[in-house]
């Protein structure tokens, strides 16, 4: 039978009232001890001064002048009386400052839980309500309406090209058409999404939601049981009468003192008052049979109208995301510290002692904070799966897409095709006709536009007369002068680029005779650009005059314009970047956590200094080029790069939970083995796709990994990585940089790095999770612990660590020749056998 539960019973409306009427009745019930008690002390002290001018009366007389047995009999009887005396005003005085002060803190505790549990239940109850019924309503009726405008237009708009009306009437019943379709398929949008939302947070209120606050309010109870259980106990201990006629009524106290039980106190109650949780609404999307009639029921509509609302809605559903999950990483801290706190507060108590000691009082306090955090979180992590959930419907919608363009939202003609201006009218079956071609029309693509952009028809299109030179789109910015070289193909390319001596000049790159040509502007007396010819206002006007006039750069070079070479989807400029703070100090610079102005998306920015050489300046940039070709959920993802001048960012995805190894250290023994599994896993994973891509990282540690907010593993820091066809990479010279307790014997001895060494590292990683965060080759210098592995030493398993997993990944990852070591491909099936059969 199901343990009874206010989670499980208590879920109803009556079961609400039933506990406020408990809520009550306990709270007078501590007000009629508290008066008792004040009674008792009054009286008690009252006895005692009694009891003791009693004593004293009876001393009245001075000792016989011999040894009398009668007066020592008569003496041992004062004493005891006086002895009674100060035992009961003592006992007075101990229910005073002890019994009666916590009684009253716990007036004060009972009716904080009562306001606690009746502002949450109005306010969750509340939020259901506006959720699946007021916002729910908003939505549909919007929804209708815009329907109806839509209709509205849509007949205007027939109206219009039946009666051949002129070309701008045409015009503005089609616009005004287009937009009022454009709102509704963003109505139907947000309708369907609110309807979707509302189903699941109904669900997380009866099944999470509601039972957390239940289950909050059943442990507060339970601790108020034991609290006043003992409360009771040092009542009785503090009262117990010395005369016989009183024991066996002190006994009866007693026995039904032992009765009392926080496990069963409310049983009797939750079989009275036990309800079952109101039926659930039913939550369906109301279809429309106008305009909406065509949009699928219950489903996202991606067309030309509506996809930029779509990136639009994912993009605030990813920034809330961000912000719900930082709620709950400070709920999660600040429960880590409560539950810390009461545990140390419980162990403060003595184990020995019948009676409670005042920081019980304090216990409660921190007890109801806990419940409440946990509600709290438990809300937010709701919210969270919420917007996950919605965030994922969006954004598959949009990777279903992929790379081919949305359907028209509209299927309308060329507003040149109705103009009623010629002498020849068309008849609507000619006009149906020129619709059903415009339906078949296909979008050119980005990689047509930008050859038509550079095309000789098209050359003015090169320029952007509204934007500067550093806007242009083939303006690459502070690019080492080796890659804009890499760029140039063909003779007559040509882009943009910021000097490698001087930010502040601006050097045309192109390429003539099969020869890479640097063109620096010169400036003229009155403030012109030339080259040795013609002068100009403005870098743009003379660059547009040499492409369009096909007249060589310079008489020397011969060198003449032809295709300007953009820039690719990853390049950026510094206005997209806003900085926010500072996360730490790399290899080349400061990193910085900042936010995407256009989008609000959260990123880490990897800064070069000014101050550094080209050749560190490229090692910098080879990181950035080598992440623009992965896209794995185990790797940091590459958002973009900032070269329009200086300092030079690197963009990337910000994991909001920082370095793995920190994390370890910090999460030690708060971690269990399923999830160090995981860890290994997800690192093996984002391995195994480096492996697929030829890409040697050659730095694999737990440092250079990062972890989620759900504990998912990155690999990051690829500042020492190599791609490379066959697989080997060698090193000649020193090897400074290279960290010797990761690295594999053969990498070592002769600077040879490959897929293998790399699985030789990922098996020292393993062991630093399930060690969490321990040093490798503890209590070993570099030198010692090379020396160790060439002589066959392996470190032992760690506590943490599945014997299977040892066994079979970590010891296979450390054979000493490359050639019998596993793949990672290898490791990861390992790894998912040992996982399931866990």
């Amino acid at each position: 039978m199901e343990e009874a539960t206010f989670s499980s019973m208590l879920l109803g409306k009556p079961s609400h009232d039933g506990l406020i009427k408990l809520q009550d009745y306990e709270i007078k019930l501590l007000e009629v001890m508290k008066k008792t008690i004040s009674m008792r002390i009054k009286c008690d002290k009252e006895y005692a001064n009694s009891i003791t001018q009693v004593a004293l009366q009876g001393a009245k007389i001075e000792a016989p002048m011999y040894n009398s047995p009668l007066h020592t009999a008569w003496k041992e009887i004062v004493h005891e009386l006086s002895q009674m005396g100060k035992t009961i005003k003592k006992s007075a005085e101990h229910l005073q400052s002890s019994t009666y002060e916590k009684v009253v803190g716990l007036i004060k505790d009972k009716i904080a839980v009562k306001k606690y549990y009746s502002d949450n239940r109005e306010r969750i109850d509340n939020e259901l309500l506006k959720v699946i019924h007021t916002e729910m309503d908003k939505k549909s009726t919007h929804y209708q309406k815009l329907e109806t405008e839509t209709g509205q237009a849509h007949k205007s708009y027939d109206a219009a090209v039946e009666k051949k009306n002129k070309l701008p009437v045409i015009e503005k019943c089609q616009d005004k058409y287009r937009k009022s379709t454009m709102k509704f398929h963003h109505a139907h949008n947000e309708y369907v999404l609110h309807v979707q939302e509302a189903g699941m947070y109904q669900d997380q209120y009866r099944s999470q939601i509601l039972p957390q606050l239940m289950e909050g309010m059943q442990y507060m109870h339970s601790s108020f049981v034991e609290t006043m259980k003992n409360l009771i106990s040092e009542w009785l201990e503090n009262t117990s009468p010395c005369r016989d006629e009183f024991v066996s009524c002190h006994k009866q106290a007693q026995d039904c003192w032992r009765e009392i039980d926080m496990a069963t106190e409310y049983g009797d109650f939750l079989r009275c008052q036990f309800t079952s949780l109101e039926p659930e609404a039913v939550i369906l999307f109301d279809s429309l049979r106008s305009e909406g009639a065509t949009l699928p029921s219950n489903q996202i509509v991606l067309n030309s109208l509506s996809l930029q609302g779509i990136e639009h809605l994912k993009q605030g559903f990813e920034s809330d995301q961000m912000a719900v999950e930082a709620k709950i990483e400070d709920y999660t801290k600040h429960l880590h510290d409560l539950n810390e706190e009461i545990q140390q507060v419980q162990e403060n108590l003595s184990s020995i002692s019948r009676f409670f000691s005042s920081s019980h009082i304090g216990l409660h306090a921190k007890q109801l904070d806990y419940v409440t955090t946990q509600l709290y979180m438990m809300e937010n992590e709701g919210l969270r799966n919420r917007q996950r959930h919605l965030f994922y419907l969006l954004d598959q919608t949009l990777k279903d897409l992929g790379e081919r363009d949305p359907l028209p939202g509209l299927f309308l003609p060329e507003l040149d095709t109705l103009s009623t201006a010629s002498a020849d009218v068309r008849s609507p079956t000619e006009i149906k006709s020129i619709m059903n071609k415009f339906v078949g029309k296909i979008k050119k693509t980005a990689t047509d536009t930008v050859t038509a952009m550079s095309s000789k028809k098209d050359g003015k299109k090169i320029i952007d007369m509204s934007k500067t030179e550093r806007e242009q789109a083939w303006f690459h910015g502070a690019i080492p002068r080796r890659e804009a070289e890499n760029l140039i193909v063909n003779d007559g390319d040509f882009l943009l680029r910021e000097s490698t001596q001087k930010s502040d000049e601006l050097v045309l790159t192109s390429k003539s005779d099969n020869q890479l040509r640097h063109f620096k502007f010169q400036r003229t007396e009155n403030g012109m650009f030339r080259f040795d010819g013609d002068s100009f206002y403005t870098i743009l006007d003379l660059i547009l005059f040499h492409f369009e006039s096909k007249k060589a750069i310079t008489n020397k070079s011969g060198c003449v314009l032809k295709e300007a070479i953009c820039k690719d989807k990853w390049q950026m400029t510094h206005d997209d970047i806003e900085i926010v703070s500072e996360l730490g100090h790399g290899n080349f610079g400061t990193v910085h956590k900042a936010v995407l102005r256009k989008t609000n998306e959260w990123v880490a920015v990897k800064t070069c200094k000014d101050t550094v050489d080209k050749n560190t300046q490229d090692k910098f940039l080879s990181e950035a080029k080598i992440l623009k070709g992965y896209d794995h959920p185990n790797i940091v993802r590459l958002v973009g790069i900032c070269t329009d001048c200086h300092p030079i960012y690197i963009v990337m995805e910000l994991v909001m939970g920082g370095d793995l190894l920190k994390f370890l250290k910090a999460s030690r023994y708060r971690l269990y083995e399923n999830q160090l599994l995981q860890m290994c896993r997800d690192a093996c994973a984002g391995l195994a796709y480096l492996e697929e891509k030829k890409c040697i990282h050659r730095d694999v540690a737990a440092r250079n990994c990062l972890i989620t907010e759900t504990n998912s593993v990155k690999i990051t820091d690829f500042g020492m990585s190599r791609e490379e066809e066959d697989g080997v990479y060698s090193v000649s010279g020193g090897m400074k940089q290279i960290p010797m307790k990761w690295t594999a014997p053969e990498s070592m001895n002769y600077g040879k790095f490959t897929f293998a060494s790399d699985v030789w590292s990922f098996g020292v990683l393993s062991w630093e999770i399930f060690s969490y965060g321990g040093t490798p080759y503890v209590k070993m210098t570099n030198q010692e612990a090379r020396d160790r592995v060439e002589g066959g030493y392996r470190m032992p398993s760690p506590t943490q660590c599945p014997n299977k997993y040892y066994t079979d990944v970590m010891m296979a990852c450390w054979q000493y020749e490359p050639r019998n070591r596993p793949t990672f491909a290898d490791n990861l099936r390992t790894i998912d056998y040992i996982m399931r059969n866990f």
